[in-house]
């Protein structure tokens, strides 16, 4: 009788909860929109409807757990009437029925005990399940992460070798897709949306393993290399930074032992040395969750300092200039071209960046459509439909 409402009551939990998670973390959207009372109205509804839910869980403990407590009396009380009538009737001593009565306190504790366990299963069983389902889920298939022996050149080619993926549903994402990014090469990678960009992105990454073909860093399968020994090579920075609430230090470098003077010079590449300085305490300064106290432009910068400061050979950067000046942009850019070294790779959506990349690698419908220039891809229909959308976007 205890499961029923046990269940749905652990159901609402997750609701409330779930509902206060997306108040907070969107309440700009919130405000903006002028979504205050709604939303209070929505929590005060789940909270409503799970405080009635606790209550009917209540009332079924309030039932049954007077009859555990009073077992014992009642118990003894039963004894003490049967043994006296005995006693009278001379069937029995009353030393028996002291004996009696002594076993009796002796076994109705563990008997209790069990009508608490009984009493509680329901609500473990509900909380079982609930994490039965979690362990179900099927862990995404991704690389090894062991390293594997293979030796990378200091300098990194890329390559895609006829790459295909398709989702679990077997959606094809890409379709025997082949490219390939010179050492120290910026590349552009362009594409309209639902192209394939951000999944290429993800398997260069090492986030999961491809279907057929291959991609190889430095002439190396990154099957070979592992997800971790990919990680030491390739850094993506993604548009959407997540910074932590620590200081600016400790989210560019975590838990390495990096001197102040490497710190500084990477974040003149990025152009954020001037904002941080003008911090209050500098690099020491503690940022607000997810780094609120900064402006999107500040948090892209340093999310790409962070991934410089790893010392990769391929630096992948998904559109994460996109809050950032043009003219800042394009400093970055020429600083990252000057005195990395590294392979870049730019999934860009702003001409000024495009027209940035040494060569452009034009996506449609899961392969790379064209290859070359800016200037040369303008006579394609498709890459030149693209461009002007960007253009009028950008005006």
């Amino acid at each position: 009788a205890v499961e029923a409402p046990a269940a749905t009551a652990q159901a609402l939990i997750g609701r409330v909860s779930g509902i206060v998670h997306e108040s907070l973390e969107g309440v700009l959207v919130v405000k903006t929109l002028g979504r205050e009372q709604a939303e209070v109205d929505r929590l005060t509804e789940a909270s409503e409807e799970l405080r009635q839910r606790r209550m009917d869980v209540g009332a079924l403990r309030a039932r049954f757990e007077p009859v555990l407590y009073s077992l014992p009396s009642i118990g003894v009380l039963v004894l003490l009437l049967i043994g006296a009538r005995l006693v009278g009737s001379g069937s029995v001593t009353v030393g028996q029925v002291v004996q009696g009565m002594t076993l009796f306190s002796i076994l109705w504790l563990p008997v209790q005990i069990i009508g608490f366990l009984f009493q509680e299963m329901p609500r473990s069983v509900v909380a079982m399940d609930r994490i039965d389902s979690v362990l179900a889920v099927r862990p995404e298939d991704r690389l090894d992460p062991r390293p594997g022996l293979a030796e990378v050149p200091d300098t990194v080619a890329v390559g895609f070798d006829d790459v295909s993926f398709s989702y679990p549903d077997g959606t094809p994402v890409l379709r025997g897709l082949s490219a390939r990014l010179d050492p120290g090469e910026v590349v552009a990678l362009v594409g309209a949306t639902g192209s394939g960009k951000s999944t290429l992105i993800g398997l260069l990454s090492g986030l999961m393993p491809v279907d057929g073909g291959r991609i190889t860093l430095g002439g190396v399968d990154i099957a070979v290399l592992g997800s971790d020994g990919v990680a030491e090579l390739v850094a993506p920075v993604m548009q959407e930074t997540f910074l932590f609430a620590d200081t600016v230090r400790r989210n560019l470098v975590f838990d390495r032992d990096l001197p102040d003077g490497e710190v500084e010079r990477v974040l003149r590449l990025v152009a954020a040395d001037g904002f941080v300085a003008d911090l209050p305490d500098g690099l020491q300064t503690i940022l607000g969750e997810r780094g609120v106290t900064l402006s999107g432009g500040q948090r892209q910068r340093l999310a790409i300092a962070r991934a410089l400061l790893r010392r990769p050979r391929v630096l992948v950067l998904d559109d994460s200039t996109s809050a950032v000046d043009p003219v800042v942009e394009a400093a970055i850019l020429a600083n990252l071209r000057a005195h990395s070294g590294r392979t870049l790779l730019l999934v860009a959506h702003r001409l000024a960046t495009i027209r940035l990349a040494d060569r452009v690698l034009f996506m449609e419908d899961g392969r790379i459509a064209a290859d070359g220039t800016h200037d040369d891809l303008l006579s394609m229909p498709g890459y030149a439909s693209l461009a002007r959308a960007y253009e009028e976007a950008g005006s």
